[in-house]
């Protein structure tokens, strides 16, 4: 039997470092409960970057300084073998066309990773964000394309 090369996962938090830890536990959550992973090794590897970036507040305001810290560390992880890519934070959203990645790496979409489970489900839904997020309509396009209902 050909072994299956098993990827390499990324989470960045820090930006969110609890918001980090809550998608620490829901990947782990996640193995279990659809690949019944009970042993260590049947767990993903996982590589978790916390990395506070000073001048971010409560606010999700956005800057050079943020974008220039987000892009070294997208770069850190795939610099360690990192192929999926997860960041907790929805500010840091805004960045991820400025954000180049390798060919065979994935830089994971959370606004539009949420719009296509919220299609699945028929039900109007309540968007919470950051200020920024708020501001800038961060989900509104992804929503919107797929007639997901929000206020």
């Amino acid at each position: 039997m050909k072994k299956q090369h098993k990827p390499l996962i990324g989470i960045i938090s820090g930006i969110g470092p609890l918001a980090g830890a809550d998608v620490l536990t829901k990947v782990f959550q996640y193995s279990a409960d659809k690949y019944g992973a009970v042993l260590d090794s049947e767990y993903p590897d996982l590589i978790f970057y916390n990395h506070g970036i000073v001048g971010v507040d409560n606010k999700g305001s956005l800057s050079n300084v943020f974008e220039e810290e987000l892009v070294k560390v997208v770069k850190s992880l795939e610099a360690q073998g990192a192929n999926i890519i997860g960041i907790a934070c929805n500010t840091a959203h805004f960045y991820l066309e400025k954000i180049a990645i390798k060919p065979a790496s994935i830089l994971v979409n959370l606004p539009q990773e949420v719009a296509h489970k919220a299609h699945k489900v028929d039900q109007c839904y309540l968007l919470l964000t950051s200020n920024a997020s708020k501001k800038k309509k961060l989900y509104h396009d992804h929503l919107n394309k797929l007639e997901v209902c929000f206020r």
